[in-house]
């Protein structure tokens, strides 16, 4: 009876019986090469009779080698063989850990194919905790509600005492409140024209939060129309100051971001704090200057001079107090320094404008000139070093050369 080899099957058993016939032959070529190189080895050990004196001593010593050679490799092949196994053992535990991760995920597949049927009644759960939670947040804001006319005037007393952040806490916390109201109102109507009508009496009830805002505002627009005088004398107050206006710039962005996203528009907002409190600060350099005495030639004939002087005296005591009290206190955005430089001078230029616009003697323009080529140099001063070459001159070079 014949068997049927594949002719696959017939070249992986001739490839085979060649490998067996290989090897042998392999392992008889090194064989004979090593033969060969012992030979040739002992020829040069044992070039002379009297060489055959140490044949015993030479053997020793081949065998000590021998010995030592075989230890390190059976060591090593003892090491290579604690490795394959701890692999092997590795590579078991994975097997493991894939086998149990794939059970896991068949019990997770099969508990979410269960938890669908639970997707129709989820949305009944939702709505039951958006009702409880809409039922939580006015039960809150009731709180706030019957205690607004307490807390505007208990606000009040403490901006009379000077107390102007825990003043404008309760204004933020009033004004949260007023605008969590108006928002839920808000996302309940779909018409905006109604929500306006119905939305008045709530404002209304809120008017005395809009008022406590304004006075806090107030009360800080004067302590920033003296705010030189404020940093040398009170700076804690100067810095409580900045805080509120930052914090209420915060607030703006919250309020911008909710009508980006919702259409909500909170009411007084955006504030703008911060642009008010620029202004007021450039309004007080202007008042500053506006305070020196102007004398008249009539009255002193040294008039100019004197009114120079004083300009002189103001400018540095002023810039050196904001660049070492000022600056630590004001956010560093703000930069203020630079600020009031540029200020000032704008300010002087106004200034010199309608000085030179008078009609002047001839020791009064040269009174003028000298004070222009020196102001320069006394910004340059140790205590400032401001360069107002990047600025527009005082005067015109031309009323200059006209004036010489």
């Amino acid at each position: 009876r014949r068997v049927y080899v594949s002719p696959s099957c017939q070249t992986f058993m001739s490839s085979l019986e060649s490998g067996i016939a290989v090897v042998p032959a392999t392992m008889d070529f090194q064989e004979s090469d090593g033969m060969e190189s012992a030979a040739r080895r002992v020829a040069h050990l044992l070039q002379r009779p009297e060489h055959l004196e140490k044949v015993d001593q030479l053997r020793r010593k081949f065998t000590r080698q021998k010995a030592a050679v075989d230890a390190r490799l059976k060591t090593a092949v003892q090491t290579q063989l604690d490795d394959v196994k701890t692999g092997l053992n590795k590579l078991k535990n994975a097997l493991e850990e894939v086998q149990e991760i794939k059970t896991s995920m068949s019990d997770i597949d099969a508990q979410y194919g269960s938890c669908q049927e639970l997707e129709r009644h989820i949305k009944q759960i939702r709505d039951a905790h958006w009702q409880h939670s809409q039922l939580a947040a006015a039960v809150d804001h009731l709180k706030h509600i019957y205690t607004v006319p307490t807390v505007v005037t208990e606000a009040n007393e403490m901006i009379q005492n000077s107390n102007l952040l825990a003043a404008h806490q309760k204004l933020h916390e009033l004004e949260n409140t007023r605008d969590e109201l108006l928002y839920q109102m808000h996302k309940s109507s779909e018409d905006t024209s109604d929500i306006r009508s119905v939305n008045q009496p709530l404002l209304r009830y809120f008017e005395p939060v809009k008022e406590l805002s304004n006075t806090l505002g107030a009360q800080m627009w004067f302590i920033l129309q003296r705010i030189l005088h404020t940093v040398r004398n009170n700076p804690a107050l100067a810095v409580t100051t900045f805080r509120i206006i930052e914090r209420e710039e915060k607030a703006d962005d919250r309020a911008r971001e909710r009508r980006k996203n919702t259409g909500f528009q909170a009411p007084d907002r955006p504030k703008s704090w911060r642009e008010k409190a620029l202004s007021t600060i450039d309004n007080s350099v202007m008042n500053r200057f506006e305070g020196i005495q102007l004398e008249t030639r009539d009255v002193d004939k040294a008039w100019l001079a004197r009114y120079l002087m004083n300009l002189r005296k103001i400018i540095i005591e002023d810039l050196v107090l904001v660049k070492t009290l000022s600056v630590p206190l004001f956010p560093p955005h703000y930069n203020i320094f630079e600020r009031y430089v540029e200020l000032y001078h704008k300010t002087l230029t106004s200034v010199m404008e309608d000085v030179g616009g008078e009609r002047m003697e001839p020791g009064e323009i040269i009174t003028l000139l000298g004070w222009l080529k020196q102001y320069p140099i006394m910004m340059l001063e140790e205590d400032l070093r401001v360069d107002v070459s990047k600025f527009d001159p005082l005067i015109s070079p031309r009323y200059v050369k006209e004036l010489e």
